[in-house]
């Protein structure tokens, strides 16, 4: 696999596929990952506090990891956790990485004082992309999170399986990483609608790919 670095979206989709399908990562090409995403914390801008975006990511529509559509609001969020999170599971050895990954954080968790509770930061999506980031131990609290988090989705769900405000196929990635016996009743609540998604033929992109197997994972479990 050879390192996709012209962009942020891309080093992040990067990272997180080869997670999800457990694919390794060659020690040459985390580095390399590491070394870009980390060297993106500090530019000048409105996002020296994190990681900025290249042009290119700010000429796509917002979109989580499973493909759900984000406002620019959200999406600034969700890039900085799901870069926490890449840099938390790429573990570099080296000082610059590893220095921008705490200023970050540091900044994040100032912010996060100010959530009105430790699993629901700033809307839906955003608190989505917090608990993936909890999920890898990339965050203070990050059990008391999880558990909060299984509290967001039982007072959001929907009679048809799915949450008010949390995007679906986003959740469920983020469920899969957790202790398998403590959302079970999560994923109970969403098979329903997992049973219907694999019913409908939505294309063969990457990202319908994906939404498929977490789906087919998700029902594997119930």
């Amino acid at each position: 696999m050879t390192p996709s670095l012209r962009s942020l979206t891309d080093s992040l989709d990067q990272v997180n596929s080869a997670v999800f399908y457990d694919q390794e990562i060659e020690t040459a090409e985390r580095l390399e990952l590491a070394r870009w995403l980390g060297g993106r914390q500090g530019l000048a801008g409105p996002y020296s506090a994190t990681f900025a975006p290249t042009f290119s990511d700010r000429e796509q529509s917002g979109a989580t990891w499973t493909g759900e559509p984000l406002s620019d609001s959200a999406q600034r969020h969700c890039w900085t956790m799901e870069t926490c999170r890449a840099l938390t599971l790429l573990d570099s050895h080296e000082e610059e990485p590893r220095a921008s990954l705490r200023k970050v954080m540091g900044h994040m968790r100032r912010q996060l004082r100010r959530a009105p509770s430790p699993g629901f930061f700033r809307s839906g999506p955003v608190s989505v992309a917090l608990w993936r980031l909890a999920t890898v131990g990339g965050i203070d609290r990050g059990q008391e999170r999880l558990d909060d988090a299984l509290r967001q989705l039982r007072w959001h769900r929907r009679d048809d399986g799915q949450w008010r405000g949390f995007p679906f196929h986003y959740s469920l990635s983020a469920l899969l990483e957790m202790d398998v016996d403590r959302v079970q009743g999560a994923l109970e609540h969403a098979a329903p609608a997992c049973e219907r998604s694999l019913k409908v033929h939505t294309g063969d992109s990457e990202i319908d790919e994906r939404r498929q197997e977490i789906v087919e994972r998700v029902l594997a479990r119930v």
